[in-house]
């Protein structure tokens, strides 16, 4: 969360592609950006306006200044680039285009669209786009601009920054120019926005909530109150639902972790404003009293896995504007936006709950609002707020508190739709890997399939499953996950299949099979050690009766051999005794297998012998 105008980098999804090219929008200010919201706080006036709008921190030429230039990128005819813009700006939402060429809309905010063509682009600070931009002229130069919108009386900085487009075939200094949208063209940025959708494909699900568990109403917007310090002697605020949000003394997250919220936060922040009005209805009937706000810093608490349904309505007080608001934690989707006041009764029935753009940052229209949903699956406290730096200094800001789930891994109630255990967990490159029984979960928790691996991302706290052909062991196959099955082939022959997962989203899997027959034949039920520095998988028999060998397996996958080792002395050790034991045998990076029974685990140390068979 950032504090003010000294930190100018913006809370927004992390660039993870690998774009042809990077274009980051930005603001510029002749002053210091300390003083300039020093001096704002102290008057208790908005701060001063930016100077100029940047791409990729160049202005390109402006009036008054003889050395600023513009940024350039070079094409070749018939190529496509991959551009990934960025509105890093702090206060202003921008319009972006280039001369005579459209771009087709992929992605937004890291999740990818159904591809749109559009001359026109419109992000809000801190919002992404990804746009595939084709070069299909032979030659020329072609501007590039960023412009502000801003439809309401608010004042904006109204320079347009420029950049170049440049065919590297091009030898004429001569510039195709572009047409610059006026700054209140609302129907250009609401056009743009509902364009946007999201794929809901097979690998893309769009998994947007239907049920709603909390269905929440914020108004958000400015007002005033009093200031003895200040130079009218009151100070600029803002809000959601009429709390103007004070920065904690400790960390919220902190303070909730370590049982310490007393005195730092309340869980008790309304839902819905608690004294309704005519929200977008002008405020000339608003008595400057009525301006004022309580300040406080409470978060709404919600319970893991909750779903969760916010209409976000803009307000008039002062002046209506557009608001691009952020939640941390969590992406949404974006359901329904309108203008005037959401008709909790009408407008519902207008919402995209098939195909709705999934984001983390939306505008909600001047004088309007916009309704988005969430599931709150990721425990912590998390920030919800305007994304306008002014907005969000004057306390246009609030916090969710996402519980922690009740569930824990391998418990055997099924709540979480999960499974028996039946393993104690492999842990694989920060995946937790054990095998589970289904056939005790009831409802919804039972599946098709008796036996499943739940996966668990240890960074992510995220589960996915996968299901094997039946009973298994799972060992750590060279840093990945290796699944042993024992098949009866007859009387006299089993197959020992080993399959390694090598892709976990596609669930592919290399497969590998050995039959084993006479002498080779396991005598007893075997168990699965480990894996050796070799690759071999080591097996052994899990009982022992006494005056039968005893063997140990080295068994190769990938060049379908199997070793066998019988261990020398074993019953002399145990004594002569008609009934089986269990026996434990375990390796380390040496190749070291080591052996005890049941009954003596504990009380005598355990008995090693080394290979080096060949």
């Amino acid at each position: 969360m950032r504090l003010g105008y000294v930190d100018l980098s913006i809370d927004m999804a992390m660039v993870i592609l690998s774009p042809d090219a990077i274009y980051l929008f930005g603001e510029w200010w002749k002053s210091d950006v300390e003083d300039v919201i020093k001096q704002s706080t102290q008057s208790g006036l908005p701060p001063n306006l930016s100077d100029a709008h940047t791409i990729n921190g160049l202005t390109g030429p402006i009036t008054g200044c003889n050395n600023s230039h513009g940024y350039t990128i070079h094409v070749e005819t018939g190529k496509s680039y991959l551009l990934r813009i960025i509105n890093a700006a702090v206060n202003d939402e921008l319009f972006f285009k280039i001369a005579q060429h459209n771009l087709t809309v992929v992605e937004v905010d890291a999740s990818y669209t159904k591809p749109f063509n559009t001359e026109t682009l419109f992000l809000g600070p801190g919002q992404t786009a990804n746009a595939i931009l084709t070069a299909n002229h032979p030659t020329g130069n072609f501007l590039m601009t960023i412009s502000p919108f801003m439809d309401t009386v608010v004042p904006v900085n109204n320079a347009t920054a420029t950049a170049f487009l440049r065919y590297k075939t091009t030898t004429t200094q001569s510039l195709t120019m572009s047409k610059i949208p006026p700054i209140n063209a609302t129907s250009i940025a609401q056009n743009f926005s509902d364009a946007l959708r999201s794929l809901n494909s097979r690998d893309y699900p769009t998994n947007v909530p239907l049920k709603v568990d909390h269905s929440l109403f914020f108004t958000i917007g400015v007002g005033v109150n009093p200031c003895a310090t200040c130079i009218n002697g009151t100070k600029n605020i803002a809000d959601i639902n009429n709390v103007t949000f004070v920065m904690p003394t400790m960390a919220l997250l902190q303070a909730h972790y370590f049982n310490k919220s007393k005195g730092v936060f309340t869980d008790d922040f309304p839902g819905r404003p608690l004294t309704p009005f005519d929200y977008t209805g002008g405020n000339k009937s608003i008595p400057l009293s009525n301006l004022k706000t309580k300040n406080g810093t409470q978060v709404y608490r919600l319970e893991f896995n909750a779903t969760v349904q916010i209409v976000i309505q803009g307000t008039s007080v002062i002046a209506p504007e557009s608001h691009p608001t952020h939640l941390h934690g969590s992406n949404f989707f974006v359901v329904g936006k309108g203008l005037g006041n959401f008709d909790p009764f009408m407008d519902p029935k207008k919402f995209n709950l098939v195909d709705p753009v999934e984001r983390n940052t939306v505008s909600v229209p001047t004088a309007g609002w916009t309704a988005i949903r969430f599931i709150a699956d990721n425990p912590g406290v998390w920030f919800f707020h305007c994304h306008l730096e002014v907005h969000t200094s004057w306390g246009l800001k609030m916090a969710f508190l996402v519980e922690d789930g009740k569930e824990e891994l391998g418990g055997g109630d099924c709540s979480l739709g999960l499974v028996v255990k039946m393993s104690e967990g492999l842990c694989i490159n920060g995946v937790l890997y054990y095998l589970g029984d289904t056939s005790e979960c009831e409802g919804e928790s039972r599946n098709e399939f008796r036996y499943v691996i739940a996966c668990f991302d240890v960074s992510s706290e995220k589960f996915s499953f996968l299901y094997p052909e039946s009973l298994c062991e799972l060992i750590n196959y060279n840093g990945k996950l290796g699944v042993v099955y024992y098949d009866d082939l007859s009387e006299d022959a089993v197959e020992l299949r080993v399959w390694v997962l090598e892709d976990v989203e596609k669930q592919e899997w290399s497969k590998y099979a050995y039959g084993l027959k006479g002498d080779k034949l396991f005598p007893s039920y075997v168990s699965v050690v480990g894996v050796i520095s070799t690759g071999e998988i080591v097996l052994s028999m899990a009982d022992y009766t006494s005056g039968q060998p005893f063997y140990v397996y080295y068994f190769n996958s990938e060049g379908n051999t199997i070793r066998r080792f019988e261990i020398q002395g074993f019953g002399e050790y145990h004594g002569a005794s008609s009934d089986p034991r269990r026996v434990h045998v375990f390796v380390d990076d040496c190749s070291r297998s080591c052996y005890k029974s049941r009954e003596q685990a504990g009380t005598k140390p355990y008995l090693c012998s080394y290979y080096r068979g060949s």
